[in-house]
């Protein structure tokens, strides 16, 4: 994402990434192995009467309420 970014305002992609991990509440980007988690966590039987729910996975990079 900040390579995209990073192209369209030519701007370095680490520049671009520095501040938008700044701006985040975690401070940094989710990591694959987060995604992960979740992802085996609602395969589970743990979460089989889930239903409905949005799972937001960015560090607080978009402001949800």
């Amino acid at each position: 994402m900040a390579a995209t970014v990073g192209q369209a305002t030519g701007s370095s992609a680490d520049g671009i990434r520095d501040q938008m991990a700044a701006a985040m509440p975690t401070g940094r980007f989710t990591t694959p192995e987060e995604v992960a988690t979740i992802v085996t966590l609602l395969a589970s039987p743990r979460t089989a009467n889930v239903t409905g729910a949005s799972w937001v996975i960015d560090g607080g990079l978009v402001k949800t309420t």
